[in-house]
Formats: C-alpha cells, sequence, structure tokens
C-alpha cells in the first residue's frame, strides 16, 4: 500500500480559532475556581477586564486584510484579498459597540488580571 503525504494549507481564525482558545481560558479559570454553573453572570461581571474593540477605538485599530483562495477550495488558482472593516458606511458591515456585541462578544481576556477576577468572582 502506498501513502501519499499532501500539502494542504486551511485559513484559520473568527470563530474557529476564538471559541477554542475562549474555552481554554475558561478551562482554567474552573481548574483554579472549581464548577461555574452558568458562566454568563461572571462573564459579564468582569467585562471591564477585556479588550473590547468599539467605535472609539477603531482609528488605532481600522481592520484586516481576509486572504480567501481564488477557487474557493485550494490555493492553485492563487489568492484574493479584501479589506475589512468595523463599522464602515455600508448597512451590511460588521458593526461593534461598548462591552457585547455580535462580532466580539464580551472582549478578549486581558490575561492574568481577568483569570483573577473571574476565579474570585
Amino acid at each position: 500500500m502506498t501513502y501519499t503525504t499532501c500539502y494542504d494549507e486551511y485559513r484559520l481564525g473568527g470563530t474557529s480559532l476564538s471559541s477554542p482558545l475562549y474555552a481554554g481560558i475558561w478551562a482554567l479559570a474552573v481548574q483554579r475556581h472549581g464548577r461555574y454553573g452558568l458562566a454568563n453572570p461572571v462573564l459579564y461581571a468582569v467585562q471591564g477586564l477585556t479588550y473590547d474593540i468599539t467605535k472609539a477605538q477603531l482609528p488605532t485599530y481600522p481592520g484586516a486584510v481576509r486572504a480567501d483562495y481564488v477557487n474557493g477550495v485550494d490555493a492553485s488558482g492563487g489568492y484574493s484579498y479584501t479589506a475589512r472593516w468595523f463599522d464602515w458606511d455600508d448597512p451590511l458591515t460588521i458593526h461593534v459597540r461598548p462591552l457585547y456585541d455580535d462580532v466580539t462578544g464580551v472582549g478578549s481576556p486581558n490575561g492574568s488580571g481577568w483569570l483573577d477576577a473571574v476565579v474570585n468572582h
């Protein structure tokens, strides 16, 4: 039997990357604290210790560039690049606001300060 090793590329990011990372950080909190039950009350209570992208921060964080496969499958057809901004003057854009929003949720944890606050809540 012959096995062939193939090279492949896959774009990582968005919820497919952030959700497992956040779950891992939450698991650290559970290891230190014990079970919480419903996580939402704790997560909303420590929102001040998260990095929250808001409209006020947009001049310093204008957006990002997304790379996609031209053929939608692999890199053989090349790449296409599109710029993505938050709160662009377009009704179909991604909108952010202070505290919870559909794009950034409650924000990204700010390291050990966030972890300590969650554990001590």
